[in-house]
């Protein structure tokens, strides 16, 4: 697997493939470009083989989120299995917590993993990434407001029940986690 593991396709790899190419591994562009021409053929199932191949090189950590990440989102939009997404979006949040310098790939996993929760009907489990993903982006303004914003439209009374000036207890803690 991953070299250390605490728990569109290319452009977001630019940064892991200049590393990888930079130290003569060639195996890894060369797997995304397939990867990549699999997913425009709409070949989903070939092209995760090609991003799962990934993990038979033990690519750094920065690789592996990342890998996880795209492997994750793909199940997430083009496929019915949640479950399978959600462990590798599981993935990619942990093996992303330590790192520096990837909050795209750290908080776009939280984002799509509640997503995935709140797709398959787990709102706990979907709050609880936010919430976590909240405090963690506190020196990155947008990923902060994004993040509490997708909080917040968990939260939001679908009817529209709520009257003016009244709120959920859930929309309380949006406040207070906003205020903090």
């Amino acid at each position: 697997m991953c070299r250390s593991s605490p728990c569109g396709l290319l452009p977001g790899n630019a940064q892991a493939s200049i590393i990888m190419t930079s130290t003569g591994d060639t195996w890894y562009p060369a797997l995304l470009g397939m990867a990549d021409s699999f997913l425009k053929a709409n070949n989903v199932k070939e092209c995760i083989r090609c991003l799962n191949a990934v993990f038979n090189f033990s690519p750094p950590p920065l690789v592996c989120a990342r890998t996880h990440l795209q492997i994750g989102n793909i199940i997430h939009t083009k496929t019915n299995n949640q479950d399978i997404a959600k462990q590798h979006l599981y993935q990619a949040w942990c093996i992303s917590q330590p790192l520096q310098g990837i909050d795209e790939v750290k908080f776009e996993a939280a984002s799509l993993l509640a997503k995935t929760y709140e797709r398959t009907g787990d709102m706990p489990g979907g709050r609880d990434v936010l919430i976590s993903a909240i405090e963690h982006s506190q020196g990155s303004a947008y990923w902060h407001c994004r993040l509490t914003f997708q909080l917040a439209q968990l939260h939001a009374d679908p009817q529209g029940v709520l009257g003016a000036g009244k709120q959920s207890p859930e929309m309380y803690d949006v406040i207070q986690v906003c205020q903090a």
